[in-house]
């Protein structure tokens, strides 16, 4: 692999770029889909691509080949589209090699996964113990990257996962969704994925309307993925610098409540040995007890910012690895006991900005919306909107759940993340004109 990236930062230089990365992803994609409680289609697919990332003159093109014979056009081609393009007044370099790496494997037991019979079982069995019928897919992918570049780097990783996500249905309107997540296959556990989303099922059983009005809410671990993902993805300094962020400025401010520590980490279901630049990851405290401590950068932004990389280069902008939330003290049964009148919302979908530099969003709880009185789980609810300020619910998190769990999905969570229960008082409420059937 090594050999296609270096002979394409070197064919690049010579076509006139003056920075260039060339990053080679191969990858085993093995997918199971299953629908009413059954097997639907198994596929394994293979791919392999060369994406290519060159500047002329801070003048900045991104492509990407599949077919090798065609480097010397596509650079050449790239190259053409560059100089005649306008120069992009905020780049200011890439990071500068050589850099030392820790040797990383992944686990080599999901390299060998051919059937997945008992993973999906499993989680069916588990869910139908409590609910009627269950959707969902599971996911193997094995993947290996190279990465040169013009500036001395010369790299190697290989990562790994597993994940099944699964919906359980009971009756019409009464879904439940839960996910296992893992970069290891002794991380997964697919029954007890099963177990919960029947559970939710169960409970959200002839849900009547909800009511608009201001609730303290328990958020599940699977909302607060979605929560983080939106947030962090804010952190990025490429958001700051485009206006689409609601933390400019805000280095050293508080922007959630001391329940609040968020980290990124190479750790976990996105292992990642480098950034796209080469440089080496690492953790970096965003949120820590509440105050904003960085922006994600890489080396172009850092500069840009008149400080240092945190080593989240994406090929386009920077990006989080991993996002970690610090687990609290509470259990999830302290966190319900603490809610007198309120609601448990287990997953959402349709997250929207309507002022992404002030946080004004709305979003739509999907599967079990679940009635809490007096610590208790008292009925079900449907068709209603978190609308709400970001910014302010950070800020009313009140308490942070002890238990974690790896949570990522197509839909909300692109960013793997490490989340907990959370409880947020006083969280707006109105109605939802959006359907939210079980059947999306």
């Amino acid at each position: 692999m090594t050999d296609h990236t270096r002979c394409a930062v070197k064919k690049a230089l010579e076509h006139g770029a003056t920075d260039v990365i060339a990053k080679e992803i191969t990858r085993r994609n093995q997918q199971v889909r299953f629908s009413n409680n059954e097997i639907d289609i198994a596929k394994t697919w293979y791919e392999t691509v060369l994406k290519i990332f060159l500047v002329h003159e801070k003048r900045v093109v991104l492509t990407e080949i599949s077919n090798f014979d065609t480097l010397d056009e596509t650079l050449s081609r790239a190259l053409r589209l560059a100089r005649i393009s306008r120069e992009n007044p905020e780049y200011r370099g890439i990071a500068e090699g050589p850099f030392e790496y820790p040797e990383t494997k992944s686990d080599s037991r999901l390299k060998k996964i051919t059937d997945h019979t008992d993973y999906i079982m499993a989680a069916i069995n588990k869910a139908i113990e409590q609910a009627e019928t269950t959707f969902g897919t599971l996911q193997i992918i094995n993947e290996t990257m190279a990465l040169s570049t013009s500036r001395n780097v010369e790299v190697h990783d290989e990562k790994a996962s597993i994940e099944l996500s699964i919906r359980a249905f009971s009756q019409k309107e009464a879904s439940g969704h839960s996910v296992t997540c893992s970069s290891t296959l002794k991380g997964f556990n697919p029954e007890k994925a099963g177990e919960e989303a029947g559970e939710y099922a169960r409970l959200a059983r002839n849900p009547e309307q909800g009511k608009e009005g201001t609730y303290d809410v328990v958020f599940s671990p699977l909302f607060v993925g979605s929560i983080l993902n939106y947030s962090t993805d804010m952190i990025s300094a490429f958001s700051v610098l485009a206006g689409r962020s609601m933390y400019g400025g805000k280095i050293g401010e508080k922007v959630a409540s001391e329940a609040v520590t968020v980290v990124d980490t190479p750790a976990g279901f996105n292992r990642v040995m480098v950034d796209d630049e080469g440089v080496p990851t690492r953790d970096t405290i965003l949120i820590d007890k509440g105050e904003l401590r960085t922006y994600l950068h890489n080396t172009s932004t850092a500069r840009a910012m008149n400080t240092e990389t945190t080593a989240n280069a994406g090929l386009v902008k920077p990006e989080p690895l991993n996002i970690w939330m610090h687990p609290g003290g509470y259990s999830s049964e302290a966190l319900f006991q603490s809610v007198e009148n309120g609601l448990y919302l287990t997953n959402t979908w349709y997250t929207r900005f309507q002022n992404m530099q002030t946080g004004d969003f709305s979003t739509i709880p999907r599967d079990a919306i679940l009635v809490i009185k007096k610590g208790e789980i008292a009925g079900s609810i449907k068709n209603i909107r978190v609308s709400d300020n970001m910014l302010q619910l950070y800020l009313n998190m009140e308490a942070v759940g002890k238990e974690q769990k790896v949570v990522h999905w197509w839909a909300e969570v692109q960013f793997p993340c490490f989340a907990s229960h959370v409880l947020v008082r006083n969280v707006h409420i109105t109605r939802s004109t959006e359907s939210t059937s079980p059947s999306q």
